[in-house]
């Protein structure tokens, strides 16, 4: 099935050179602190997804951050039996690593006023807690929890080490993470059982039915900051909010992960998650909702009409609530298409190697088609390699570049104040001209994670960015300088049509599957 997709200009998705196992937002929402197999702790802005800062690392893999409350440390556990503390604004590690456990930390955590971490170990079966200031174990002897893998949840009292209650029972199977909602009333809970469940803190009694509808073990959870969600994570790639309440769904999975995903986080204002997987990316999803907006008809090529709420699509479909009209001429597939402007006119790009009314082209398909902004002119490429420029008044061509580059051109686009045209190519390079001239300004080479053809480029509105659509990839680029400013990898096949929403902020995206 052909999709077409809106996208928010958010998920930011962050490649990270090993597979990330745990996730944690800054108290401020403006850090996003990882750990991952390959040792580190990484700083990365909230916003952007670049890397701001790298405190350190551990001697094997790390397993768990925090942010201590007033966003001034981070803790970290790793495989390497310790826990560490960071300075968030110097990245250097306060005193020396935290040495108790006999294996690998699993999990750690601060306490709500700061003053405390609490840090847990599956191997060794043991809880410690730990002065955040000075280091130092709390209390000589460490919480003993089972001495076993169980299925079960036990709250302790921190001050004396005992059990409150009785254990938590419901789980078939391991349980993978836990958290407490905002108020302590209750308490969440993944397990390999591919469930999640809430539980009464106090009483521990099973609120309601098991969450279920991930395929695979879940591996974290997190509650939003104003605990009428829940956030999972599963090995089966997706992420899933939940209702609190009513224990439904809420909106479709997250997608965008190619790998078992290990950690998921709200951040304080509660308007995004973050999750990191085994495919070495972190996510940062704005809203807590599905990206994937709506699911349209077969598609090819899309775009809204400036004057009317209508779509159009490769079949030269028109549709205003009930009105619907076709338009022929084309002989053969129509490779691209685009309204003007003002969206008193289309121009269409075939196989059959003419262009709109028709303009007669170089005597090889079109493959790309555009409108300058100003609704004058219409560039072309074609698949010997030619670009051409056309008077939309007198149907003249006005501007030829033969050999723009050395493979078909794939997709091409005027800049916003129709100074500049990006070019793109099956071998995938992005190239920007000089509109006037013809001239180069930039040749973008091959990007490493561009690896098939260039389907689909456009400027932003305002000019300073251009997106590029691959398979399975968007890349936002900076329309100066042609550097990545952030990229983001999808679940689909070719993305051959990309577009801005008009204030910039989100880019809206095609797939052939």
């Amino acid at each position: 099935m052909r999709r077409a997709r809106t996208w928010d200009f958010h998920p930011v998705c962050i490649e990270v050179s090993s597979s990330v196992t745990s996730v944690a937002f800054s108290p401020d929402g403006s850090r996003i602190a990882s750990g991952s197999h390959d040792n580190s702790v990484i700083i990365w802005d909230a916003t952007t997804g670049a890397q701001v800062g790298v405190p350190g690392g551990h001697d094997n893999k790390v397993t768990s951050v925090s942010f201590s409350p007033d966003g001034s440390r981070i803790a970290s556990g790793s495989a390497d039996k310790t826990v560490r503390i960071w300075d968030m604004a110097t990245g250097i590690q306060i005193g020396n690593p935290l040495w108790g456990h006999d294996d690998t930390v699993d999990s750690i955590a601060f306490s709500s006023d700061g003053t405390k971490i609490v840090s847990g170990s599956c191997e060794d079966y043991t809880a410690r807690i730990w002065d955040a200031t000075t280091g130092a174990q709390i209390r000589n002897s460490s919480i003993q929890g089972y001495d076993g893998w169980i299925s079960s949840i036990r709250i302790w009292d921190i001050t004396t080490g005992a059990q409150i209650g009785n254990s938590f029972q419901g789980h078939n199977d391991l349980v993978t993470s836990i958290a407490f909602s905002p108020d302590s009333s209750k308490i969440a809970s993944s397990s390999e059982d591919w469930t999640v469940r809430i539980w009464d803190s106090t009483t521990g009694t099973q609120i309601g039915n098991p969450l279920q509808g991930h395929d695979n073990m879940t591996k974290s959870v997190a509650f939003s900051p104003d605990g009428t969600r829940i956030a999972s994570v599963s090995w089966d790639n997706t992420v899933r909010i939940w209702d609190v309440n009513t224990g439904a769904p809420i909106g479709n999975s997250l997608q965008g992960h190619t790998a078992a995903i290990k950690s998921v986080a709200f951040s304080p204002d509660g308007t995004k998650v973050v999750s990191g997987a085994h495919d070495k990316t972190i996510r940062i999803w704005d809203n807590a909702t599905d990206a994937e907006k709506k699911i349209l008809c077969e598609v090819i090529s899309i775009q809204f009409s400036p004057l009317h709420p209508l779509l159009m699509d490769q079949g030269l479909f028109l549709a205003l609530q009930t009105r619907k009209s076709d338009f022929g001429g084309h002989e053969h597939d129509i490779k691209s298409l685009t309204f003007s402007p003002d969206g008193n006119k289309i121009v269409s790009g075939s196989s059959d190697e003419t262009i709109g009314n028709p303009l007669l082209g170089p005597g090889c398909p079109v493959l790309t088609v555009a409108f300058s902004s100003d609704g004058t002119r219409i560039i072309s490429g074609f698949e010997d390699n030619t670009v051409k420029i056309w008077d939309v008044n007198t149907a003249a061509e006005i501007g030829n570049y033969s050999q723009a580059h050395g493979i078909s051109i794939a997709s091409i686009a005027f800049s916003p104040d129709v100074t500049r045209i990006v070019s793109g190519t099956l071998d995938t390079q992005v190239r920007i001209w000089d509109a006037n001239t013809g001239a180069q300004i930039v040749n973008i080479q091959g990007q490493p994670d561009h690896a098939s053809s260039i389907h689909s480029l456009t400027f932003s509105p305002d000019g300073t960015r251009i997106a590029s659509g691959t398979w399975e990839q968007i890349r936002i680029l900076d329309a100066k300088t042609g550097a990545q400013i952030v990229g983001t990898h999808l679940q689909s096949n070719a993305i051959p049509s990309i577009a801005f929403s008009p204030d910039g902020t989100m880019i809206a995206s095609s797939s052939l599957g």
